[in-house]
């Protein structure tokens, strides 16, 4: 036999117009919970208390929050331009040590004879990071040659979004887009954002997947 609050829940989701009542707050849920009252009682074949469907209500509204403010996340996306994809790409991480500071200097020169060239750098605590297209590999490997080189990862692709000035007054977006990822069992081996934009690099194999997670979200 169905709960009153599995019933609750079936009429709300066959009513998008109440649900979306609901969380904008202008339903009056005794009038609501009036209505479902003979429904309810048909259904479960016993006599609900008024006060019951309410707080059937009042917990389905707690869920239906989140399923809102998904669907904002989503129109907000939708609104998004195109997703630049750039390929052949290396990761480098160095250990962090002294005479690390005089490399980027030398690197910057070989990147003004490559205007083009895709090239991300972080540094942590013990450790740097470089991320750059192959056909500077050789380059990086020359100019870091003296440094500890902890890990190197080829085939790399990055797929970049633009998104509008207001995207930091959106709480959730990029939780909103990792999780559809992880859903496709895209794993990120880095995240570069700036203020409005957005890059996540996956391995080239993940590419066509990643992709159309995106596209997806924008349609």
């Amino acid at each position: 036999m169905k709960t009153v609050q599995k019933i609750v829940n079936d009429l709300l989701k066959e009513s998008p117009f109440i649900q979306d009542g609901l969380a904008e707050g202008y339903i009056n849920l005794s009038a609501l919970a009036s209505k479902f009252k003979p429904q309810i009682e048909k259904i479960s074949r016993k006599v609900v208390q008024k006060g019951s469907i309410v707080m059937a209500i009042k917990r389905h509204d707690t869920s239906l929050g989140t399923q809102m403010h998904e669907r904002k996340i989503s129109n907000y996306i939708s609104n998004l331009g195109d997703t630049i994809v750039r390929s052949n790409l290396v990761e480098y991480t160095f250990k962090n040590s002294e005479t690390m500071l005089d490399k980027p200097l030398e690197l910057l020169n070989v990147l003004k004879e490559n205007t083009e060239a895709f090239y991300y750098t972080s540094k942590g605590l013990y450790e740097t990071n470089i991320i750059v297209n192959s056909i500077i590999s050789v380059d990086i490997e020359r100019i870091y040659k003296s440094e500890t080189l902890i890990s190197s990862i080829k085939d790399l692709t990055s797929l970049t979004m633009r998104f509008p000035n207001d995207v930091l007054c959106i709480p959730g977006v990029f939780y909103f887009i990792f999780k559809k990822l992880a859903a496709k069992n895209v794993n990120i081996v880095e995240l570069i954002s700036t203020s409005n934009e957005f890059t996540i690099v996956i391995s080239k194999k993940n590419t066509s997947i990643a992709f159309q997670v995106l596209e997806d979200l924008k349609s």
